[in-house]
């Protein structure tokens, strides 16, 4: 189960880094790159975030139409098509689009990954099945800020931001790759 723990800690953390990319960097995008005004530039966290937690109102409707591997596929997938469309769309309202996609897709994937994790093997397990995956995700979300900055000075912003787009991409196949319910 290590290999499994490890797979969806790394899921985890992928998530957590994206929703920094949108929480953390999609409003200094909008303004490095974009030029538009702070004010306009907070659109897109205000966006993002709005997504986001609409979303995690539902989702445990969908998990349960679903399933949990679907909702953590389809998002990660969503999420990274909803970051490329934010890159790439001018002016900034129609990046703002992509954004509010990008929330929305990525709402559900870490907290899903979270409650999945707790049914890997054992029931007796689940705790200390969780807690590995909690670990490694928080890695991702305390580390997400230093990678995006390191990328950016090395190349720029608006290229240092596609990570975000990549991993959603490899949230979705690695979904591809774990069996839905216990005997994963």
């Amino acid at each position: 189960f290590l290999k499994l723990m490890l797979a969806l800690g790394f899921m985890g953390g992928a998530g957590a880094l994206i929703e920094g990319v949108g929480i953390d960097w999609s409003a200094l995008h909008g303004v490095s790159i974009l030029k538009v005004s702070v004010a306009e530039a907070a659109l897109s966290v205000v966006l993002f975030s709005s997504a986001m937690a609409a979303f995690r109102l539902v989702a445990d409707k969908f998990v349960e139409r679903y399933g949990r591997l679907v909702v953590i596929r389809y998002g990660g997938a969503l999420s990274a098509v909803g970051i490329a469309l934010a890159l790439t769309l001018q002016p900034h309202g129609l990046s703002l689009v992509g954004w509010l996609i990008a929330g929305l897709g990525i709402s559900a994937v870490v907290p899903q990954i979270f409650a999945y994790s707790a049914t890997i093997g054992e029931e007796s397990h689940s705790g200390r099945n969780m807690a590995k995956v909690f670990g490694l995700t928080y890695a991702g979300m305390l580390g997400g800020p230093a990678i995006i900055g390191w990328l950016a000075s090395i190349s720029n912003l608006g290229q240092a931001l596609w990570v975000g787009a990549l991993l959603g991409a490899l949230i979705a196949f690695g979904s591809l790759l774990v069996k839905e319910g216990k005997s994963a």
